[in-house]
């Protein structure tokens, strides 16, 4: 599944799938234009945040 979303919605996205308290919201920073993966299975997620967007080598 893809979705463009405010940094705000990936915040509570990630908060919510690694299990981190509320407070956290505020310390995650999200770089305008960069990707975040979240995925997982069996209830356990993984993370990969900062991939700019198009993903190519320079």
């Amino acid at each position: 599944m893809l979705a463009v979303a405010e940094p705000d919605v990936v915040r509570a996205l990630t908060v919510h799938a690694i299990g981190a308290p509320p407070q956290v919201f505020w310390r995650i920073d999200v770089q305008p234009l960069t990707i975040t993966e979240l995925s997982g299975r069996n209830g356990r997620w993984n993370l990969r945040s900062g991939r700019p967007l198009g993903g190519g080598s320079h």
